[in-house]
């Protein structure tokens, strides 16, 4: 049987929206390539904007999965309807076909719902036996009479159990141009009405070993470095013991930066710690100070 050619592209966006000032990709495309990596399927991973020769390259593979956010979906489709057009196999991902499955499915193949760590190589084993997904949790795609066939949320995976993300896999990037971002935890304990993160990886708080995070911030160590968890303090006992590993390891970064709630100011043992180990940036989201507006 011939071997898939598979890759995995990040949509970047020409447009502005709340991630145009940083370069940083996320990690997820990352994660799945070194998991399919694992698994003995070849990957390539596209996180940076593609040219049109690299675009024109993409048809090239069997399959194709593309991520997205909301702010970069309609880029997003683009691409899924021009890869379509030339015979490849599209796999949509990301937050916002997980809310949207129906409307992605008029641009691909397949939509991932959820987290796509297990639900993905499930669905490259089917597709490669030439059948349909029929009952894999976590997928939805159309029948041959247009109907959809969804086969609900995938299950959370064991977050401590996954590879690390494996940047090496994109003809982008070289070992000396590493994206410094760095994501510990999955999930957040607090429910907000106007966040998807707990809609998406639900409320319980799941972690990668200090030993992952360490050994992931070695090649970046020198650099500035973001931790892309979606709350990094929400569990404030967790990320003390985090940053003491960090002092205690030598693995301080030349600065850092996190996104965190308002409450982590009142914890001066965390603040003491987050200074020790050279935070500069924390990002804090403020919706509104109208209830109001709120509504």
């Amino acid at each position: 049987m011939k071997q898939l050619r598979i890759a995995l592209v990040e949509v970047v966006s020409d447009l502005t929206h709340v991630y145009s000032r940083t370069y940083l990709p996320r990690v997820g495309i990352a994660t799945l390539g070194a998991i399919l990596k694992n698994l003995g399927y070849p990957c390539d991973v596209w996180i940076k904007p593609i040219s049109d020769d690299e675009r024109k390259k993409l048809i090239e593979y069997d399959i194709v999965g593309v991520g997205s956010l909301s702010s970069t979906i309609e880029d997003a489709y683009a691409l899924s309807d021009y890869l379509r057009e030339n015979g490849t196999t599209v796999i949509m991902g990301g937050p916002h076909v997980t809310f949207m499955p129906n409307e992605a499915l008029d641009h691909c193949d397949y939509v991932v719902i959820g987290e796509g760590e297990d639900v993905l190589p499930a669905l490259i084993k089917i597709i490669e036996k030439k059948e349909l997904p029929n009952g894999l949790k976590g997928v939805a795609y159309k029948n041959a009479d247009g109907s959809f066939q969804h086969g609900g949320k995938a299950e959370p995976v064991n977050y401590a159990s996954l590879p690390s993300p494996d940047f090496l896999l994109s003809p982008q990037v070289s070992k000396d141009t590493i994206p410094p971002i760095i994501v510990t935890s999955r999930g957040c304990p607090h429910d907000c009405s106007f966040c998807s993160v707990t809609a998406l990886f639900g409320r319980k708080y799941r972690f990668k070993s200090y030993e992952q995070v360490i050994a992931e911030l070695r090649p970046v160590q020198h650099k500035s470095v973001c931790f892309g968890d979606d709350n990094f303090c929400a569990n404030p006992v967790r990320a003390k013991e985090l940053l003491r590993e960090m002092i205690k390891q030598g693995a301080v970064p030349l600065r850092w930066s996190g996104q965190m709630c308002v409450n982590a100011a009142s914890d001066k043992e965390l603040l003491e710690l987050m200074q020790e180990t050279r935070c500069r940036i924390v990002y804090v989201g403020v919706e509104s100070v109208n209830p109001e507006t709120l509504k």
